[in-house]
């Protein structure tokens, strides 16, 4: 029975301590770059090897390769630089230790033996460092900023961190009672712990949940702001057309009022005339507010001087395309000419959009200084402000799940494209 209370209070010990590592692996270097599938398998691996090894070979030393050797494994599941993966690991290891040392401490301050037969620890030692450690992250993620591209109040972590310690003063309180008998001891500590998981995990539920209603609050009210630049352009266009229409007539009759001799004058009046003729418009859809964000965009494009080459085949009837075209093309065309800012020479934006068998494709290829900040294997703004700015990706990606498209991303030393396909 002993052992069974030994094993049972040590395996969930683990499970809980794989969950919070998870965890924190992912505060500091974002979301995994493989699948579900592996990542559960080199986790997994450092569960079982470290189980293994823990229970059959408890020797000090070789808990502390074992822990180090499988931490430095699990960074192989995330896409980042050698020093945060270090970063990483130190942390992680340190909490740990940070865990282990706490509970030492308090089983000293309560003259709790803490001691078993071939072991390091006991039942209550491995269900009160899992609480620890579940405190220590939760610090950690209060202090130190997640990858989230939206901020999360640190109210919650607290919340949390206070309901741990709360449990930590019952689980240490019931071991310290003599009246009860040790295996109602262990399941209690064990349920007090599984009670502490489901809420982290529910916690983490919202958490998600609260995310993707802020990001679509945010993408919602770029959607608004695309539609409020529309309208102001559309207004602007009508006005442009008449002044157009209304200064060549003028132009003309002024021409004719010139005498012929002033051949100089006349052929000024000319090159203005072919001049307001020949004004650009790189779209004509027959979609006012797809025409509308593509001209404003590259007109503003071509005034800083950055190369433009279009090809635009749409048909007029992609009513239900709309917003999320209007999404999509003005963030694209947004970064693209953000990104064109830190090139000196040989500046460009490519828009390709056509229209195929109940499909739009869409390609937005541009010039880049070559310098990107990927974190997590995601690409994030390199602007101070990082709540501001850099959601521009992310906006696009949330319409393309909301089509059911997809979005691959691709760059070299000196170009940055992006290729989308959305299905009507």
């Amino acid at each position: 029975m002993e052992s069974s209370l030994y094993l049972m209070s040590y395996i969930f010990y683990f499970l809980f301590e794989t969950y919070v590592l998870y965890k924190i692996m992912k505060v500091f270097l974002g979301k995994p770059k493989y699948n579900c599938e592996w990542v559960f398998v080199i986790y997994s691996f450092r569960f079982i090897s470290g189980g293994l090894q823990f229970y059959y070979m408890p020797y000090a030393w070789l808990n502390l390769i074992m822990s180090i050797s499988t931490l430095l494994i699990l960074t192989v599941c995330y896409g980042n630089t050698i020093k945060k993966k270090v970063v990483a690991v130190v942390i992680s290891f340190m909490s740990l230790i940070a865990s282990e040392t706490v509970i030492a401490a308090v089983c000293g301050i309560c003259n709790m033996n803490i001691s078993a037969e071939g072991h390091n620890g006991n039942e209550f030692s491995y269900i009160g460092m899992a609480i620890v450690f579940g405190i220590i992250y939760k610090l950690i993620a209060c202090f130190r900023k997640d990858d989230n591209e939206v901020p999360i109040p640190k109210r919650f972590n607290v919340i949390i961190i206070l309901v741990s310690v709360m449990l930590l003063f019952l689980v240490s309180a019931l071991f310290l009672l003599e009246n009860v008998s040790k295996s109602v001891k262990v399941i209690s500590a064990i349920c007090l712990l599984l009670i502490l998981f489901v809420l982290m995990y529910l916690y983490d539920l919202m958490m998600i949940n609260y995310s993707e209603r802020l990001k679509a609050g945010m993408v919602e009210k770029e959607k608004q702001y695309y539609y409020k630049q529309i309208e102001i352009m559309r207004e602007n266009n009508d006005k442009i057309s008449r002044f157009r229409h209304d200064i060549n007539n003028h132009l003309y009759v002024i021409n004719e009022m010139i005498d012929e001799r002033n051949e100089s004058v006349k052929n000024y009046i000319q090159r203005l005339v072919d001049r307001v003729d020949n004004t650009k418009v790189y779209s004509k859809t027959g979609n006012i507010a797809i025409d509308s964000v593509i001209n404003y965009k590259l007109s503003k494009a071509e005034d800083e001087q950055i190369e433009i080459r279009v090809n635009i085949i749409l048909p007029p009837g992609l009513d239900g395309f709309t917003d999320g075209m209007v999404t999509i093309i003005g963030n694209l065309l947004d970064n693209a000419i953000e990104a064109n800012r830190t090139v000196i020479k040989d500046r460009y934006i490519e828009l390709d959009i056509k229209y195929k068998v109940g499909m739009v494709f869409i390609k937005v290829f541009n010039s880049y200084d070559g310098e990107l900040n990927v974190c997590g294997g995601e690409i994030k703004t390199k602007k101070d402000n990082k709540e501001l700015h850099g959601i521009g990706l992310k906006s696009v990606q949330s319409v393309v799940e909301e089509y059911t498209g997809t979005m691959d991303i691709t760059y070299n030393d000196n170009q940055f494209g992006v290729k989308i396909v959305l299905y009507m």
